[in-house]
């Protein structure tokens, strides 16, 4: 549901709480912008705003395949890190280094290709 900001200083203690290795998961549109309240002034307009989010579970309601598949993607995201590679939709297995981006429409990783000087 939406964070209100009296509840923000609350949610960013509990992560800073957390135990290293730690992802965030944003699931529903109140928690990821603000849903229908985000021109309230009391609701913040997105968890990414105060906590580092690592997966975003768009809908509201949220659906159960967009659940699954944001666990899915989670557990990618976690393999990749502790391997270092990831295999993407196509079949490639491309490293997993910083600057990795996820492409939420096609539910791909893009990297940026660093240039080679000859």
């Amino acid at each position: 549901g939406p964070i209100s900001l009296k509840l923000r200083p609350a949610v960013r203690r509990l992560y800073e709480q957390m135990a290293e290795p730690k992802w965030v998961i944003a699931m529903g549109e109140c928690t990821i912008c603000g849903g229908p309240y985000y021109d309230s002034y009391s609701v913040v307009k997105g968890s990414y705003t105060f906590v580092p989010t690592d997966i975003f579970i768009p809908g509201c309601p949220v659906r159960p395949e967009a659940l699954i598949d944001g666990f899915l993607k989670l557990s990618a995201k976690i393999k990749a890190e502790r391997t270092g590679w990831v295999r993407t939709k196509k079949g490639r297995l491309v490293s997993a280094r910083e600057g990795q981006l996820m492409d939420m429409q096609k539910g791909e990783y893009t990297y940026e290709v660093p240039q080679v000087r000859t």
